[in-house]
């Protein structure tokens, strides 16, 4: 599961990208991949690794409250329309999202229109 997100201010010359993805390594380890930067550039990343899938699901929860709290806005998945569109602020209810359990391809679909806000 990707969160791009992003703050876009250009009386501030503000242009930043945050992304937050769920990861597991061939061990059996469960992280969280974070990716930040200015857009154009490749920003900087790193992983941060966790020994149960709830400290995984807390992080990010966090870590997405912390940027909609600091002005980031979630960017909306690729449309077949024009280019990407930005959403308003949501708040997330992440007792909905079920993140444990194994979800097949229409679910993940169904999920990310929940989360951008289209459904």
């Amino acid at each position: 599961m990707q969160i791009d997100m992003c703050r876009i201010d250009s009386s501030l010359n503000m242009n930043r990208f945050y992304s937050v993805d769920l990861t597991k390594d061939l061990f059996g380890q469960h992280g969280v991949h974070r990716q930040w930067g200015r857009f154009g550039t490749w920003g900087r990343h790193c992983h941060d690794w966790y020994r149960t899938q709830a400290e995984v699901e807390t992080a990010l929860s966090d870590l997405v409250k912390q940027k909609l709290a600091r002005g980031y806005l979630i960017k909306s998945p690729p449309s077949g329309g024009s280019g990407s569109e930005l959403e308003a602020p949501i708040s997330f209810d992440f007792q909905q999202l079920c993140l444990t359990e194994r979800i097949n391809k229409t679910e993940k679909l169904q999920l990310g229109k929940k989360i951008s806000g289209f459904a």
